[in-house]
């Protein structure tokens, strides 16, 4: 009974995680110019949906886990989270140890949108001042 039930765990975990949105990410990369991209948020959120090719090393762990991907300290790299804010803390971690060329690509539903073909510019927050809103 217990194999069985691992079994079907097994299974529908498998079947979750090959449904995840895998963005594309050729777009991506040639507008961004990147050779490695780099998620930062955790792998519930991986799981979810993910650009293709990135590699999952949540924020936390990336000061400790970087090493062991042997990337070049001049590679050119791309980093995003959610809305951005985990990937300027892991921007910041990358170039205290010393990688040189790391970008903040912002928020993963920023990059679908891109990937599907849609203009930056128009994905760019508007800026507002306080008396536009009285």
């Amino acid at each position: 009974m217990k194999n069985i039930l691992k079994l079907v765990l097994l299974a529908l975990s498998t079947l979750l995680c090959a449904c995840a949105t895998k963005i594309p990410d050729e777009a991506i990369m040639q507008r961004y110019g990147r050779e490695v991209l780099i998620d930062v948020r955790t792998p519930q959120e991986y799981d979810e949906a993910h650009v293709r090719g990135a590699i999952l090393i949540p924020v936390d762990e990336l000061e400790a886990e970087i090493d062991e991907y042997g990337i070049e300290k001049d590679a050119k790299i791309g980093v995003y989270c959610r809305r951005g804010v985990r990937a300027e803390r892991a921007r910041e971690i990358l170039l205290k140890k010393g990688y040189t060329n790391v970008r903040n690509l912002g928020g993963i539903k920023k990059l679908q949108r891109i990937a599907q073909g849609e203009d930056a510019e128009d994905l760019a927050p508007k800026h507002r001042s306080r008396e536009s809103i009285f």
